[in-house]
Order: C-alpha cells, then sequence, then structure tokens
C-alpha cells in the first residue's frame, strides 16, 4: 500500500485531490470507482473536489475515503488526519427526536402531495446517526454481508422398540380351513389432493428496493411495520393503521406502492433519502 506521507509531500494537497490525482496515474474513471465503491458519481465527485456539505455527515465522508484509498492501494490515515482538520463541524444531538414531531408531506394513494415541506435537516441527521454504524459496517466488508451458521438441532434418542404380539390362529376358525370363496375388491385410489397456491405478497404499504437500504414504516398507533435493513430484491408489504410515517435509504433505487398506486419518491427524496406520509 501506497504511504501517502512520501509519495504526495505538496502541503497544499487535500484529501480529495491526492485521491483524484492517484485515480488518474491508476486509470480509472470516475465511472469505474463509483462502480467499485458502490457510490453515485456526484459522491465520487464530492469526494475529490472535498465539497463534504453535499455528503451524507462526517461519518460516511470517513468511511469514503478510507475505502477509496484501499480501493488505490493507498494509506488511509494520512487521509484521515486531514479529514480531521477540515470536516465542516456538526451539532451533536442529545437525543433523538420523536417521530411524531417530524414534518412530512401527505401522499395520498394517486401520488398527489399537498404541498407541505418534506423534512428538515434534522430529520436527515436523525436517519444517518440510527444507519451510520449499520452502513460503515456494510463498506468495510466491501458489500457483503456476514455469514451466520445455524447449528443442527439436537437428535431425539430413538424410542425403544415394543417387541411384536403374535396371536396364534385358532383351529376352529374357517379361514384356517377352507379357502376363501371369494376375493376381496381392490379400493380405488384416491385422487391427490391440488397443491394449495402460494399467495402474494399483499399489503396497503408495498416496496421493492434494488439495493439493500434502510427503511422504516410506522402506522398511526406507533406500530413499527417496518424498522431496519431490507435486502435488495425482496419486496415487503405491510398494513397498519395508515396514515404510515415512511422512510427510506438509497431511495433512487426503492419503489414505493401505497394501495396499488405508485408513489413519487423523487419527490420528497433529499441527499438518497425519501421521507413522506402516506394517508
Amino acid at each position: 500500500m501506497t504511504d501517502i506521507r512520501t509519495d504526495q509531500t505538496s502541503p497544499t494537497l487535500s484529501a480529495g485531490a491526492i485521491l483524484a490525482a492517484h485515480r488518474r496515474e491508476s486509470g480509472y474513471s470516475v465511472d469505474d470507482v463509483a462502480a467499485k465503491l458502490k457510490l453515485a458519481k456526484r459522491q465520487v465527485e464530492a469526494i475529490e473536489a472535498d465539497r463534504y456539505r453535499d455528503l451524507p455527515g462526517n461519518t460516511f465522508v470517513r468511511g469514503f475515503v478510507r475505502n477509496y484509498a484501499r480501493m488505490l492501494q493507498l494509506d488511509p490515515q494520512p487521509l484521515l488526519d486531514y479529514l480531521d482538520r477540515h470536516l465542516p463541524a456538526e451539532t451533536p444531538q442529545a437525543a433523538l427526536p420523536k417521530l411524531a414531531d417530524e414534518a412530512m408531506p401527505d401522499l395520498r394513494p394517486n401520488g398527489s402531495s399537498n404541498g407541505r415541506g418534506f423534512g428538515t435537516a434534522l430529520v436527515v441527521g436523525v436517519l444517518i446517526t440510527l444507519v451510520a454504524f449499520a452502513a460503515l459496517r456494510y463498506l468495510d466488508l466491501g458489500g457483503k454481508e456476514p455469514q451466520l451458521t445455524l447449528s443442527p438441532p439436537a437428535t431425539l434418542p430413538d424410542a425403544p422398540a415394543q417387541p411384536a404380539v403374535t396371536t396364534a390362529p385358532s383351529l376352529a376358525d374357517p379361514a384356517m380351513t377352507a379357502p376363501a370363496a371369494t376375493t376381496a375388491a381392490t379400493p380405488a385410489a384416491t385422487p391427490p389432493t391440488p397443491a394449495t397456491p402460494t399467495a402474494p405478497v399483499e399489503g396497503e404499504v408495498r416496496l421493492v428496493t434494488k439495493e439493500d437500504s434502510w427503511v422504516q414504516v410506522i402506522d398511526s398507533s406507533g406500530k413499527r411495520l417496518i424498522y431496519g435493513m431490507v435486502k435488495a430484491g425482496e419486496p415487503r408489504a405491510v398494513s397498519g393503521v395508515a396514515p404510515y410515517k415512511v422512510k427510506i435509504g438509497r431511495a433512487q433505487g426503492a419503489e414505493l406502492y401505497y394501495k396499488n398506486q405508485p408513489a413519487d419518491l423523487a419527490a420528497h427524496t433529499q441527499n438518497d433519502v425519501a421521507s413522506l406520509e402516506l394517508k
């Protein structure tokens, strides 16, 4: 791994400039880097231009820069030291606000909005705080989920075999002294029971993601119908008590349906996080 302290000696070079220079020397395009790191092209461009406020929080910036340096076989520590000195200050939060206090747009089944604001910078900060650990873990693993191995269930000991009881036939039994007069009729074969078709995925709120995304769906009673990571390609459908408060990370790769009507996530997305209310 190249040591940046000896390779780039100019004090004027920023972390983004160093990464951009090594990318060009390695023959990679911005699109190549975006594909390898599973980032949007605009995010790679923001990293190289040191536009940290265009990225979703300082925790993500550090993770992006660390993985970018490792891809280029650079020592990431000098770049992280640079970020410690130049990242914009973030306001710490003593506690997470309640979801009921969030200002969210009203999206009706036909996809129209009532014009209210769809979220604030505080909402985005809350979502980033909730998924920061999971997202960084995902990035450090190179996009792979850890494998969980389950031990096989314990085998119960076999029950002791019961000896067969044989009853001696009676000499007076006519079946033992004379052949059967007639042959017993063979019972008709019972037709197989048709298989029950698999029920389709149903629910008032239905979601399909093209990428692993952090999702929450909470109904008006406060019940968490979906709360956590939703894996790519695995549709989720839930029902509860409307209205529903919905948040979707990586919203550009998600499709949301409410009462079988598509929801326009693009109109309610900021920093690739959609935040809306379904009534």
